[in-house]
């Protein structure tokens, strides 16, 4: 991550107007690896577009683009037409995988399409597929670890947030893994660790929106644990 961070900045410091693929991926990069809006998604799969438009088959381009609306669908950004961006995700990635079936990025978008899909054992055998390739990639665990909470079990799925968070304690999807820890927490009735996971997630998190919210509400909650649970179980409703 740190990497490509530096790279892509001195990519927008030296070339800030170059069109070529490289330089159009690697700026998109480093938006994507920003904390998780609405806007991040549409300026990553902006410059994504861009690279395809020079290489219509590039993979870490349909790989991007995919990420991007899936991410969209899963975090709630709209209303409507997300089937409709599950379904554009599902087809670039089938063209991604048909030219490198190993390709990482693409495998983790894949898990993430099949939770948005609710197909959980698919995702985690797809994110299994992830760890086969790179077993210290973070991302895949908290796949496991969202897709296991969703099929009933959320003292296992706490197992594998543990496990994210031991391999990225500074990976900058870090609050994804906590809010999750958090939710899995509240399912299990432990509200005030529940809180404490959530506020760890928004401070984490490096802007002031949705999930600070959430951390907020819960520890305004904390005279109470009648209060907390309430508030707990309220955020628990908001998709990740």
């Amino acid at each position: 991550m740190t990497v490509i961070a530096v790279e892509g900045r001195r990519t927008e410091r030296e070339r800030p107007k170059s069109t070529d693929a490289s330089d159009l991926l690697m700026r998109a990069k480093v938006i994507a690896n920003r904390p998780s809006s609405r806007e991040t998604m549409i300026g990553a799969r902006d410059l994504y577009g861009q690279a395809l438009k020079v290489e219509p088959e590039n993979i870490d381009a349909l790989a991007g683009v995919a990420t991007t609306l899936i991410f969209e669908a899963l975090n709630g950004y709209y209303r409507t037409g997300n089937e409709q961006r599950l379904a554009e995700a599902e087809e670039l990635l089938a063209r991604a995988l048909a030219v490198e079936p190993r390709h990482l990025a693409a495998l983790k978008a894949s898990a993430a399409l099949r939770r948005a899909r609710g197909k959980f054992e698919e995702g985690i055998a797809a994110a299994e597929a992830v760890i086969g390739e790179n077993p210290g990639e973070p991302w895949a665990y908290k796949e496991i670890g969202f897709s296991t909470m969703y099929l009933g079990s959320p003292l296992g799925a706490l197992d594998w947030f543990a496990k994210a968070d031991r391999l990225g304690p500074h990976d900058p999807g870090r609050w994804t893994w906590l809010e999750g820890q958090g939710h899995a927490l509240i399912l299990l009735g432990r509200d005030e660790e529940a809180v404490r996971s959530l506020s760890r997630s928004a401070r984490f998190k490096s802007e002031c929106g949705r999930h600070a919210r959430v951390a907020r509400v819960g520890l305004r909650a904390c005279g109470s644990r009648r209060q907390i649970a309430f508030s707990a179980r309220a955020i628990s409703k908001v998709p990740s």
